[in-house]
């Protein structure tokens, strides 16, 4: 026989029914246990996660990047429509198209997050999205591997043109890749 105090119905769109609340008598001692561990949790919960975006200026063969426009209009979108509970939008950079203007200026960037973030979500979790731009490319694609090598096949902007030189030295040759 069902508890009348509860609320059995679907009262609510889209409500998942099997986390509706049952009467105790109903519950495996594992439902019990993590429903206790749930209370227990209290404010705890989940950790936030903030993510920093990033996009770049124009360049030799793309005179409009897009990733420019979406570093530059995500925060008033994100405003207007929001994002999931314990979701923050960090910071949104567009940076140089210049080897050396947007390496120094990611650093700037990665800094002053760290500093921020270490006051408001010291325990969360914090994402990077470095957005590019791949001129032959039909659809969008996610990288999961990092070469550190610079290796331009025409000038920056700022006319800097490396051929198979380490982005960060201290990381080691260039022939070394990193699974992301």
């Amino acid at each position: 026989k069902l508890n009348s105090s509860h609320n059995y119905s679907l009262g609510r769109r889209n409500q998942n029914p099997f986390l509706l609340p049952l009467p105790s008598i109903y519950k495996s001692k594992k439902q019990k246990a993590f429903e206790n561990w749930l209370e227990e949790m209290g404010s705890e919960g989940p950790k936030a996660v903030t993510i920093h975006v990033t996009g770049f200026k124009r360049f030799l063969g793309v005179s409009e990047n897009p990733t420019e426009k979406i570093a530059n209009n995500l925060k008033s979108y994100v405003e207007k429509r929001g994002l999931p509970s314990g979701l923050s939008l960090g910071s949104c950079t567009v940076l140089e198209t210049a080897g050396e203007g947007a390496k120094s200026q990611l650093y700037q960037v990665l800094e002053s997050s760290v500093a921020v973030s270490g006051d408001k979500n010291s325990n969360g979790t914090v994402v990077w999205l470095h957005l590019g731009v791949n001129s032959g490319a039909d659809k969008f694609a996610i990288e999961r591997q990092a070469v550190n090598e610079a290796h331009f096949r025409c000038p920056d902007q700022l006319g800097w043109q490396p051929q198979r030189i380490p982005i960060v030295f201290e990381d080691g040759s260039i022939l070394k890749a990193k699974e992301v």
